[in-house]
This record gives structure tokens, sequence and C-alpha cells, in this order.
């Protein structure tokens, strides 16, 4: 089995080689932030796929998800981050794009993250 380290930054080589992460800064956060301390009861060879990942089903329906990562990158490179920011993001979800969005920002991250399932938060 490969490392999630290896895992991990095959799944940004790809991302930045289809184009999908074009900013340094974002594939800085990409390579740093480990998505598999995000979906722990996943296979880590299932985490580092570019797709997303349901991670609460109700009635048999996915109700929640860790969104796809080339989604995500794409979401964070339109945005204008920069230091200082205080950032509010609605639908924590496991967390994985705040932990991104607190790398971006700096010093010191102010990322202020809600979800209204307390299971996923």
């Amino acid at each position: 089995m490969k490392s999630t380290t290896i895992l991990r930054q095959a799944m940004v080589d790809q991302m930045v080689r289809e184009g999908k992460i074009t900013k340094p800064w974002i594939e800085h956060a990409f390579r740093a932030v480990p998505r598999d301390l995000f979906l722990p009861d996943f296979p880590p060879d299932r985490v580092y796929k570019d797709e997303a990942i349901v991670t609460k089903w109700e009635k048999g329906k996915p109700i929640s998800s860790s969104s796809q990562p080339s989604c995500m990158a794409e979401m964070l490179e339109k945005l204008d981050l920069g230091e200082g920011l205080r950032i509010l993001e609605i639908g924590t979800g496991t967390g994985y794009n705040a932990a991104l969005l607190a790398l971006l920002v700096n010093a010191p991250p102010q990322i202020f993250s809600v979800d209204i399932d307390c299971d996923l938060a």
C-alpha cells in the first residue's frame, strides 16, 4: 500500500497537469493538508482520488459529502484570499476546506465554519 503522502502528492500532480490547479499557493495548500485526516473512515486510495466522497446517508440517499478536490481548488482559486482575512464558511462538512482556507489566509487565520449537522462538524 502506498503512503498517504505519496497518494496526496500524486493527486495534486494530476490536478496540476490537468490545469485544475494553476496558482502555486493553492497547489501548496493541497500538498500540505492531508485529506485523509478528515475522512478517516475511508481507504486512502479512495480519499486521494479526485472525486467527491459521500460522508452521510439518510434513507438510502446521500445528504453530505466531501467535495471533489478539483472542484474545491477551482472555487479557492476564484477567491481573492490574503493575509488577515476573516472568512465565514457555511457547511463545514468534514472540515477539509476550512483547513485549506486556514493555510491560505495565514497570519493568524480567522476561519469561522459552521454546519447545521452536529454529526458532521
